[in-house]
């Protein structure tokens, strides 16, 4: 009898679109799924950020930075209009003031050191790619340029 394989969903791209996440975990219960993981992105375009932070926390055995998680902290790198906006308003609502709850400065900090990669054996997770964690986007010609397209 070989070894057992556990067997893991993995989420990205939330973009705080809470209906979907929530449709995402529900189905995911149903698969046999051992544990969860996130690579990222919880954060832009959509309404519910902290909701949908919430949710993860709560579902994910751990979780990786995306580059609009990181563009809450820093100034969005290659953001259209639209992302670029919804990262600002996420920001004045996410970011604690003097007189935000403990919960709203756990959120936000915990988001902050969210690390930009993951490795269990021989398997390294990231957001985008192994050469930028965060940042770069593989494209179908680069599978191309490397005989695997």
């Amino acid at each position: 009898m070989g070894h057992l394989m556990s067997r893991r969903a993995i989420i990205s791209d939330i973009h705080s679109n809470l209906v979907a996440l929530e449709a995402v975990l529900a189905d995911i219960k149903t698969q046999n799924v051992d544990y969860i993981v996130c690579l990222g992105d919880i954060a832009g375009y959509g309404p519910e950020p902290a909701a949908c932070i919430d949710l993860v926390l709560k579902n994910c055995r751990w979780t990786l930075k995306g580059n609009h998680d990181e563009a809450l902290f820093i100034e969005p790198r290659d953001f259209g209009p639209n992302a670029r906006r919804s990262i600002e308003w996420q920001r004045t609502v996410m970011e604690p003031k003097a007189d935000s709850s403990p919960e709203v400065r756990e959120r936000w900090e915990w988001l902050k050191t969210l690390p930009p990669s993951h490795k269990e054996n021989e398997v390294l997770f990231v957001h985008a790619s192994p050469r930028d964690p965060i940042y770069e986007y593989i494209l179908r010609e680069d599978f191309h340029d490397a005989g695997l397209g």
